[in-house]
C-alpha cells in the first residue's frame, strides 16, 4: 500500500470515530495499481497533527453552491390555550360568580369569562361573540399579553334579548373556535 492510500485510510478512520473498515475501490486520484483488493481493518490511532496535514491534498473538488435557504415566516412560539371558559351573570374579583344554563331576557348583561394561557412571546387576540344561529352580537376583541401562564378576562353583551338557544364562542385571530358555552334566553 502506498503512502498516498494510507493517508486516506487515516482520514477515513478519524472521520468515522477512529475504528472501522476501509473498503476497496477507487480513491480520488489513486491509480489502479494503488487500489486495495481486500477489506482492510482500520485500527484507532492517535493523531497529534491536524488531519488535513496528515492527508495528501487531493485535487480541488468542484465548488458547489448550496441552494438559498428561505427562512420560515415568524410565528408565535406557543399556542393560546383556553384553561376555562364559561358564561356567567357577573364577575367578582376576576372570577365568575355562577354558571347558569338559562338567563332571563331582562338580565342586564351576559358575560363570557375566559381563563387563557399565552406562552408566546407576542401578545395575541381573542374574539368573543354571542350567537343564536340568526344573530351575532358581542364581537369583543380581548388582548392577551405575551408570556402569560394565566390571564383572566371577559366580554359581555347586552344585546341577547331574543329568546332561544345561544352560544358564547371564543375564536383566535385566524377565526378558529377555541371554546364555546351554550345557554338559553327565556
Amino acid at each position: 500500500m502506498t503512502k498516498r492510500w494510507m493517508s486516506w485510510v487515516v482520514v477515513a478512520a478519524v472521520a468515522f470515530g477512529g475504528v472501522g473498515f476501509a473498503l476497496g475501490g477507487a480513491v480520488m486520484g489513486a491509480r489502479a495499481e494503488e487500489r486495495p483488493t481486500a477489506i482492510l481493518p482500520v485500527t484507532p490511532c492517535a493523531v497529534t497533527t491536524p488531519v488535513v496535514a496528515a492527508a495528501t491534498a487531493p485535487s480541488p473538488a468542484p465548488s458547489v453552491t448550496p441552494a438559498p435557504v428561505t427562512p420560515a415566516p415568524a410565528r408565535p412560539t406557543g399556542e393560546l390555550s383556553i384553561r376555562r371558559m364559561q358564561v356567567t351573570s357577573d364577575i367578582d374579583h376576576r372570577e365568575p360568580i355562577d354558571h347558569p344554563s338559562t338567563f332571563d331576557d331582562s338580565d342586564e348583561r351576559i358575560y363570557a369569562f375566559v381563563d387563557v394561557a399565552n406562552p408566546s412571546s407576542e401578545p395575541r387576540q381573542l374574539l368573543v361573540t354571542f350567537e343564536n344561529g340568526q344573530r351575532v352580537t358581542g364581537l369583543v376583541t380581548l388582548e392577551i399579553p405575551a408570556n402569560s401562564a394565566r390571564f383572566r378576562t371577559w366580554a359581555f353583551t347586552r344585546l341577547t334579548r331574543s329568546p332561544g338557544e345561544w352560544t358564547a364562542i371564543v375564536r383566535d385571530e385566524g377565526g378558529q373556535v377555541l371554546a364555546s358555552d351554550e345557554f338559553e334566553i327565556r
